[in-house]
């Protein structure tokens, strides 16, 4: 009967087959069942297999080849708050808000930034992801089964990130009539299985014949007139619920579980037994093979270029020769690198030009487990973050895409990031290299910046990985791969920082608290207890402490510092030797090989005539006058051209210590930059420059180059802002976003830019706390009298000592504070600073005038003539303004005497005070 309807050959032969399985079954058959026989059944898309089955079964019984009956069952959410039919309805209304903003604009095609989008869908009872508004697009494609068979009204791709294209295939009236029409059939079939649902849940277990489904549906005169086939549209209908989660799918068309479970046949081998074994060892011999063409087809391209004759007889030998002799005529004593899937230059540049044994064992560590590294300041931290990424990406074939760095500050990333580069090229392209919060931020979208503070993001980031507004578990595990979006690999720097809630967002990225190794990212964490200085911040040693335990991990130490001098290096680490509960407590750090033959205190110091080879601590009559000689030391290394940038001046604090310190460096004439206090944020995003982009970006098609914005901060001049803004752009030149992104990158950027502006150029002037991370040729500390001796305050003491790459000196008052009584050394020698002249500066200090000291509508209440309005137009970064006393309150006027601002009460009574005591102001951004 087969043969006698005509079909085409695939089609017959898939009919033969069903029929088979039917004859041979001797238990009910699901249509996933029968895809699997005729091939139907894929894991890309596995429902999809069972609904062309079950077409094909409708054909047969118009064909009167078998008779009506198919199944299927499915769990529905019946008689509780997030019911399917309220899921339902939230998808209709959120594809209506997307067909209104289509038709407000006029076009479907183009790019589609998907987190915007998301953000514009979500309301206060529920949100929508990213990832659900990729599948809500996607899913338009299928809007026409059942209405114009053949038809793919829409197509949809999601790029890379959260950006897709949309290109519409059919009149958008028309698409919106077919998908209310799916929306239609999917209510009917709904309420028609709730009907069928015994009790109430979140997973209650429905059955129905579809045929039952196809009546239900064919009783509404509207919806069959406007249907070309009535059990197509029902099993489309059916799919898109299955696919937007208003129902589950189980037995009849595929089977979608939180869990799988593998049915394994009685006669196939033991995950031990022999036939196990060898069948791995063939995969092994078959990847080996595999990685092995890889380095002959190289081989073979690199000898062409310098002798083809002999590069065809490789190619000769290569089919010609057993595996075994090829080798060894070709490749003689290489095996080992002939396994590894790279070059060897590859594989060179990223392990063995590490040259320390330590962090190439290190790099190359055992993929399969976690590792908590321990780096001693100088050791190469941040090389083998960069390495071991590297590592993964070229040896390992690890997608970078599932690769998440996250740093301690942006500086941080953005240097990573640079070495990263440096070393894989544009393998690196698609790594993710953020801090924290930047991270935080890319989880809940920027709208949350309007909402909540830093901290607030981490914990609803936290929250919504850990699927807490959700209770369905399946549904949670969902919300937190579509949050993750394929990260398997999780590298943390300055694991000794983080506080209780940085704790629990990685511990959330991480998947700690998750059943099954195989949802868990694999952990490379890397910091130093001892360097762990922001205890008042809230950080917590005892984070690093239990990394072990938290993560099943390896500990390593790496003993080698390639930054200070052997002296300096003692006498930091007599420091915290002392202290109790030191993971490197049998650790003794040392130089490198190639420098233990130098003098103690480095070459630099010794052959210099100030210091002798000596670590010099010059002890003056009180701490302004050890500021003072402090600065008179790097004038004098300055006009010995010594770069300021190379030379680092430190104090604890900023009253006590970076004030005074100030005031000697501007009486010296000292260059400095300068890092405004925590209190004391810029709003960033309102500044003139940064708006300036805003504008631009609101004026651009979807697509932006990052030339077009380059081209743009460079009209904006070369003030500090347009430098910032530069470096804000510099890891994205060359590419081409949605504006978007751009601005979601920007508003980030900005808001994490608060937290450390430095201003200014020259000799670092700079806290303690605030020269974490970075390197210095010279290091010159002030000890301000404010140090006490605690196990913080050593090791802060101990973190600013190891700053130093050639050279370190010591300034105090006669009584040297806390932790400083505490430094020994033998090439530790004080020195008493002469009395120095009576002029001194006068002591004061330095604070920032900003929005909450202004009347802010001021000058908007003004005349449109006001020069106020010029002057604030011509006003640059650094120029001299003035406050001066008007009736009880105060204004601000320019250097030409003209009012630009008047001050708030607030402001009034901050800074009418000062104006005895010498008040200058001098412009650091314009709002």
């Amino acid at each position: 009967r087969v043969h006698a309807l005509g079909l085409p050959g695939a089609e017959a032969t898939r009919w033969r087959q069903i029929l088979a399985a039917l004859f041979d079954a001797r238990d009910g058959l699901s249509a996933d069942d029968l895809a699997v026989v005729c091939r139907e059944l894929t894991p890309e898309d596995p429902l999809e297999g069972g609904l062309r089955v079950m077409a094909t079964l409708q054909r047969m019984v118009d064909a009167r080849l078998i008779t009506a009956g198919q199944t299927f069952t499915a769990f529905v959410a019946h008689g509780v708050a997030d019911s399917s039919g309220r899921r339902l309805a939230r998808w209709t209304s959120w594809e209506e808000v997307v067909l209104e903003e289509l038709d407000a604009h006029g076009s479907a095609d183009g790019s589609v930034y998907l987190r915007a989008l998301s953000e514009r869908l979500s309301t206060a009872e529920a949100t929508c992801t990213p990832n659900d508004a990729a599948m809500l697009l996607r899913s338009w494609s299928t809007a026409a089964q059942g209405q114009r068979p053949g038809v793919t009204p829409v197509r949809f791709r999601q790029r890379r990130g959260d950006v897709g294209r949309l290109d519409l295939e059919v009149d958008l009236r028309e698409l919106r009539g077919w998908l209310r029409t799916r929306q239609a059939v999917a209510d009917e079939v709904l309420s028609a299985l709730v009907d069928l649902a015994d009790g109430t849940g979140r997973q209650v277990h429905v059955a129905s014949e579809l045929e039952h489904l196809v009546a239900v549906v064919e009783d509404d005169l509207w919806l069959r007139g406007r249907l070309v086939s009535v059990p197509d549209a029902v099993r489309a209908a059916i799919g898109w619920m299955h696919d937007i989660r208003v129902i589950t799918v189980d037995n009849g068309l595929a089977v979608f579980r939180s869990a799988m479970r593998l049915d394994r046949s009685p006669s196939w081998p033991g995950l031990r037994g022999r036939e196990a074994r060898e069948t791995t060892e063939a995969l092994r011999r078959h990847q080996l093979h595999r990685i092995l063409r890889v380095h002959v087809m190289d081989a073979w391209a690199r000898t062409w270029l310098t002798d083809p004759e002999r590069a065809e007889h490789l190619r000769a030998d290569w089919f010609a020769l057993p595996l075994d002799a090829f080798q060894e005529r070709w490749f003689p004593g290489e095996r080992e690198r002939l396994a590894r899937p790279t070059t060897a230059e590859s594989y060179r540049s990223i392990v063995t030009d590490l040259g320390d044994p330590h962090q190439e064992a290190l790099v190359t560590r055992d993929v399969r487990r976690n590792h908590l590294v321990l780096a001693g300041p100088g050791s190469g931290k941040t090389r083998i973050l960069v390495h071991r990424v590297a590592w993964l990406l070229r040896c390992q074939r690890v997608r970078a895409g599932q690769i998440l760095v996250v740093c301690y500050t942006r500086a941080n990333a953005l240097e990573l990031r640079r070495r990263l580069h440096a070393l894989v090229g544009r393998d690196a392209a698609r790594v993710t290299i953020r801090t924290l919060h930047g991270v935080a931020l890319s989880l809940i979208g920027p709208q949350a910046l309007h909402e909540l503070d830093l901290d607030a993001c981490l914990r609803e980031a936290t929250a919504r990985l850990r699927g807490e507004s959700v209770a369905d578990e399946a549904e949670q595990s969902r919300q937190r791969d579509a949050l993750l979006r394929g990260f398997g690999w999780l590298f943390v720097d300055e694991y000794q920082d983080i506080d209780a809630t940085q704790y629990a967002l990685l511990s959330a990225i991480a998947g700690r608290a998750m059943q099954g190794d195989q949802r868990r990212l694999k952990v490379f964490a890397v910091g130093d207890d001892d360097q762990a200085i922001f205890g008042w911040d809230g950080a917590s040693t005892d984070f690093i402490r239990s990394f072990e335990s938290d993560y099943r991990a390896a500990r390593h130490v790496l003993p080698v510092s390639y930054r200070n001098p052997a002296a300096v290096l003692d006498l930091a680490q007599r420091l915290v030797r002392p202290l109790p509960g030191r993971l490197k407590a049998d650790t003794v750090l040392e130089v490198d090989p190639a420098r233990r033959t130098e003098p103690p205190a480095g070459p630099w110091a010794e052959h210099h005539p100030e210091l002798r080879g000596q670590i010099v601590w010059h002890v003056a009559g009180s701490v302004p006058e050890a500021a003072r000689a402090l600065m008179a030391v790097v004038r004098r290394w300055l006009d010995d051209g010594i770069p300021a940038p190379a030379i680092g001046v430190l104090a604890r604090t900023r009253r006590e210590g970076l004030h005074r310190l100030r005031l000697a460096a501007e009486a010296g004439g000292v260059p400095f930059s300068w890092a405004l206090p925590s209190g004391a944020a810029v709003p960033v995003g309102r500044i003139r420059e940064v708006v300036a982009i805003h504008d631009l970006l609101d004026g651009e098609a979807d697509l932006v180059s990052a030339t077009r914005l380059e081209d743009a901060i460079a009209d904006l001049g070369t003030g500090p802002w347009a430098r910032a803004l530069a470096s804000w752009l510099a890891p994205h030149l060359g590419r081409r976003l949605h504006r978007e992104r751009w601005r979601r990158d920007l508003i980030g950027w900005a808001r994490l830019e608060r937290r450390a502006r430095t201003l200014g150029e020259g000799v670092h002037l700079g806290t303690m706390h605030s020269v974490k991370g970075l390197e210095l040729d010279h290091v010159l500390l002030l000890d301000d009298g404010t140090l006490r001796d605690r196990d913080e305050d050593r090791r802060l003491l101990y973190v600013a000592l190891t700053r130093a790459r050639r050279s370190l000196q010591i300034f105090s008052g006669p009584s040297p504070s806390g932790a400083f009584r505490a430094l020994e050394h033998p090439l530790l020698q004080r020195r008493q600073v002469p009395p120095l002249a009576a002029d001194a500066p006068p002591d004061h200090g330095y604070g920032l005038l900003g929005p909450a000291d202004l009347w802010l509508d001021w000058l908007g209440r003004q005349d449109p003539g006001h020069p106020g309005h010029t002057a604030w137009e011509r006003a640059r970064h650094g120029d001299p303004f003035l406050v001066e006393r008007r009736g009880e309150g105060g204004v601000v006027v320019d250097g030409a005497g003209v009012v630009v601002a008047a001050l708030s009460a607030a402001g009034a009574r901050a800074w009418l005070p000062r104006l005895d005591h010498g008040l200058r102001l001098r412009l650091l951004a314009v709002t």
